[in-house]
């Protein structure tokens, strides 16, 4: 099969959406992960902003009872 065949078929179409869903998907769970990363970076460093400190301290004080 010639190339423009290939590029006009539906096969080629249905292989082009699949791979821009994956790769969508691919980039929001590496988005995902990395925000993950720089949360418990900042926790372990100390970087938290004062609201982000105050909503954990919130936090473990309901975990504590």
């Amino acid at each position: 099969m010639k190339i423009d065949e290939e590029i006009q078929s539906i096969n080629f179409e249905d292989n082009y959406q699949r791979a821009v869903t994956n790769i969508h998907y691919t980039c929001g769970w590496l988005n995902n992960v990395l925000r993950g990363e720089m949360k418990t970076r900042d926790f372990l460093v100390g970087n938290l902003s004062e609201e982000e400190a105050e909503t954990l301290s919130n936090l473990l004080d309901k975990v504590r009872g």
